[in-house]
Parts: C-alpha cells; sequence; structure tokens
C-alpha cells in the first residue's frame, strides 16, 4: 500500500467516525427531555 491509499484510508475512517458521532449527538438531542441535555447535544454537534 502506498502512501496515497494510506492517507485516502485514514480520512475515510476519520469522515466515519465523525458521521457516527454526528448521529449520535443529533439522536441524544432529539430524544431528550431535558433542556440542558439538549443544549449540551447542540454544543457537541458544533464541535463535530
Amino acid at each position: 500500500m502506498n502512501l496515497l491509499e494510506i492517507r485516502k484510508n485514514n480520512l475515510m475512517e476519520n469522515i466515519l467516525r465523525q458521521y457516527k458521532l454526528l448521529h449520535e449527538y443529533e439522536q441524544t438531542r432529539d430524544v431528550a427531555s431535558d433542556p440542558k441535555e439538549i443544549e449540551r447535544a447542540n454544543r457537541a454537534i458544533i464541535k463535530t
């Protein structure tokens, strides 16, 4: 595997990890009833 392929794979892994985190934060926000929990999830989404 050459350097370009390694970089491409690392980039894809990072994108998938960020997508998964974003999805988890959105789910948390959507099912939360506590305003503080909703705000925490919103801040996490912004950071992602």
